[in-house]
């Protein structure tokens, strides 16, 4: 399996939708259930855009399905992220949203945007025929490599995506550059919470190793290392060394874990920062 965009662009309305009505109605996202409506399925979309949100979902982390029935559910994050930031207006719910994206080799182009792309600025022709030398390592057809980078690139012009400010255009040359405004400590938190636990599942890391190369912090946030330490330093004070701890010996940077999942960073940040989203 992998993440295909249909040449769809993310809706945040639809998103929301889903968390609203798929714990009512578990057969939601099932193409049998969607065929059964006779006055209409109540996201008021097409099966194309129904199938591609439900695959969007899932690889960002907001639901998950069920065997042998196929029904979906929501997941930790996804519980949390219903409850308490619903119409999904907070940045930080798509800095959670875009860590699950970028870190998942199988979303194809979006790892690929976030793991592979050369620093220097590039038209999207070129970024497009970057993707295509990429993917043809793994045998994706230049076809869906085209279709999909011309998609999720809408998506950062177009959707929620465009206000992390990790992946940028002025009309004509598209690239990486720091966030602005840099992310909240706890989606830093909440990343390399997530890509400890889909590894080793180590109890440390040193940061350096975490600046370079795909699926590390780097990567997904292109922050350099001062500033990610102190994004780091942030996360310790807001959510306890219990939790996440950073040390400095002898020059040497050093991060530690405690015990906690991911989706228990997404919560601790909505408890303290949600100022009415839910209402």
């Amino acid at each position: 399996m992998a993440l295909a965009t249909g040449g769809f662009t993310v809706s945040k309305l639809t998103v929301s939708q889903i968390l609203q009505l798929l714990p009512k109605e578990p057969k939601l996202l099932k193409e049998s259930f969607f065929t059964e409506q006779e006055v209409g399925h109540p996201l008021i979309i097409g099966w194309n855009k129904i199938e591609f949100h439900k695959e969007f979902c899932r690889y960002a982390g907001l639901i998950t399905s069920g065997k042998p029935s196929g029904d979906h559910k929501l997941t930790k994050l996804g519980e949390i992220i219903a409850q308490q930031d619903p119409n999904l207006s907070d940045i930080t719910t798509w800095w959670f949203i875009h860590t699950n994206l970028a870190l998942d080799h199988e979303t194809n182009i979006y790892y690929a945007l976030f793991s592979h792309l050369p620093p220097q600025l590039l038209s999207k022709e070129e970024l497009i025929k970057e993707m295509v030398a990429i993917m043809s390592r793994r045998k994706v057809s230049e076809v869906t490599v085209r279709k999909d980078s011309d998609a999720i690139l809408r998506w950062f012009e177009e959707s929620p995506f465009a206000n992390l400010g990790t992946l940028v255009t002025d009309g004509r040359y598209w690239g990486r550059r720091d966030p602005s405004p840099l992310p909240s400590p706890y989606a830093i938190a909440y990343a390399i919470i997530l890509n400890r636990l889909s590894s080793s599942g180590a109890v440390s890391t040193r940061l350096s190793p975490m600046l370079k190369g795909e699926g590390t912090l780097g990567s997904v946030f292109g922050i350099r290392e001062e500033g990610l330490k102190a994004l780091l330093r942030q996360a310790e004070n807001s959510l306890g060394s219990k939790i996440l701890a950073i040390t400095d010996t002898a020059g040497m940077d050093t991060i530690y874990f405690g015990n906690s999942e991911s989706w228990q960073v997404a919560e601790q940040y909505y408890l303290k920062h949600n100022s009415g989203l839910s209402k």
